[in-house]
């Protein structure tokens, strides 16, 4: 079916993941027959969702199949996967399960779903309302408004529009909290403060509640989590609300943590710890992270928030219309496709005496390929998501392209906009995704050169000057691309 026209072994006791060498094949690639190579992947072309789950299958099913064994390894009964991008492992933990023949006795753990987010576990963390608990947010986003502060928290502004009006603050102002004097005030204010702790302790009370219930039957004393990454902010937050409880986490990658670590917390990363070379592909990793996100999207959008409904602890979901689009039109579909690849996942593991172990490098590979070369028909979805920022930003944010084709033109003529259009490529979530909707594939190179240190606002600079006195090799450039479109577009109508 064409896809949207959007032009096993493992042991009971230890699980090895030793670094192999990988050789790319020159055979055409025939996708679910092997893993295909990074090569293999830029020579299949334009493919309908389903078709790209399935050629993608192992990098989420690796991913799962190495929680599961840690899991085991520390000999834990259930693996609870946190919404949302947990809820599409959860489905793929289950698909694992259902192919029995791959399995040695009956010890894997279960799948179960923690219906949390950011958003609805930081405030019930929150234990006294002050600086040094509100800069485990600021750290991530040190420039907020009072608005995205209290979306953040999940508090309503409306009760605390009296208290911001007395400081002198505007509800959608951006500001540094840390250091806006105002921002201390309103900290201050007597009834500011004294409500704020009113419905922090409800969160709390209501997020308790809901953990007794989902984990009821379960070790008290140890939780085991999975998520995507990516410095496991919700981990700190379930460990801070239960502080007699081990909560161990495992991560597809994690990056610098910001904020002191909980004592009763445990972070693994499947591409540090399973892969030694596993710096090198966080760099590349950087920057497209929620594109990763959005191949595990659920369909039911994102927790809020709790409530009591019959004596049961419900979760609240919001999602945005561009959410649920992209879901009908791409991700349900690549998700099927992902989850059709397990059996031939859990198959080549089964056919080496090596396992798993030999899979990991052109696992790895594969994930390098989304991140830094990926084909347009791929990125194209996320470049037309709505993404939610509720946790930080207040807000969902488009993700839909701002520079126009002519912009693109003017870069080489004018370095101010071209430093604009590398703003917004970096700014983008998926710096390569953005070049290969555009056709500018040719630029990665550039794009390499900025990710290499943290100093990219210098760099843009400087390419901007180089690339004005440089312009005449852009335009070839451009006018081979044209050409080739030319030549391509005839050639199928012909």
């Amino acid at each position: 079916m064409p896809g949207p026209n959007w032009t096993m072994m493992i042991g009971a006791d230890r699980f090895s993941l030793p670094v192999m060498m990988f050789e790319t094949s020159s055979r055409d690639p025939v996708p679910g027959s092997s893993i295909l190579s990074a090569r293999q992947l830029s020579r299949l072309g334009n493919q309908s969702p389903g078709k790209w789950g399935e050629c993608l299958s192992p990098i989420f099913c690796s991913y799962v199949h190495f929680a599961i064994a840690e899991a085991i390894r520390q000999r834990q009964r259930d693996v609870f996967y946190l919404s949302r991008e947990g809820e599409f492992l959860q489905r793929i933990h289950r698909e694992m399960m259902a192919h029995s023949q791959y399995f040695h006795g009956s010890h894997w753990p279960q799948a179960r779903l923690l219906e949390v987010s950011r958003v609805a576990t930081f405030g019930a963390s929150v234990d006294t309302p002050s600086v040094d608990e509100f800069m485990r947010i600021w750290r991530m986003h040190p420039q907020q408004s009072v608005g995205g502060f209290l979306t953040t928290l999940d508090c309503q502004p409306e009760a605390f529009l009296p208290s911001i009006a007395r400081v002198g603050l505007g509800l959608d102002e951006l500001m540094w909290p840390q250091q806006d004097p105002r921002f201390q005030r309103l900290l201050a204010d007597e009834t500011f403060s004294a409500l704020l702790r009113v419905q922090l302790a409800n969160k709390r009370s209501l997020l308790l509640r809901y953990l007794a219930q989902e984990r009821e039957g379960t070790d008290s004393t140890r939780l085991f989590v999975v998520d995507i990454g990516w410095r496991g902010t919700i981990q700190d937050n379930l460990a801070l609300c239960l502080p007699t409880t081990a909560v161990t986490g495992v991560y597809l990658a994690l990056y610098p943590f910001l904020n002191a670590q909980p004592k009763n917390c445990t972070k693994i990363a499947y591409i540090s710890d399973g892969y030694p070379d596993g710096a090198a592909l966080l760099r590349r990793l950087e920057g497209c992270q929620i594109a990763i996100e959005m191949f595990l999207h659920s369909d039911l959008g994102s927790v809020v928030r709790y409530h009591e409904n019959n004596g049961m602890i419900e979760a609240e979901r919001v999602m945005d219309p561009s959410e649920s689009h992209i879901h009908e039109c791409f991700t349900r579909d690549f998700q099927a496709g992902v989850l059709r690849g397990v059996g031939a996942h859990l198959a080549r593991i089964a056919q080496d005496p090596r396992g798993a172990s030999v899979l990991v490098a052109p696992i790895m590979e594969q994930l390098a390929w989304v991140c830094t070369h990926p084909h347009p028909s791929l990125a194209l979805p996320y470049f037309a998501l709505t993404h939610n920022e509720l946790f930080g930003g207040g807000r969902f944010i488009s993700k839909r392209p701002t520079r126009v084709f002519r912009d693109i033109l003017a870069v080489p003529f004018h370095p101010p906009t071209c430093k604009r259009f590398w703003s917004e490529v970096l700014s983008s979530g998926w710096p390569a995704g953005y070049l290969a909707i555009h056709r500018l594939g040719f630029l990665r190179p550039v794009l390499s050169f900025l990710y290499r240190d943290p100093n990219r606002g210098r760099k843009s600079d400087i390419i901007a000057q180089l690339w004005a006195r440089l312009w005449f090799g852009t335009l070839i450039s451009l006018a081979v691309e044209i050409m080739s479109f030319l030549l391509r577009r005839r050639k199928r109508e012909t």
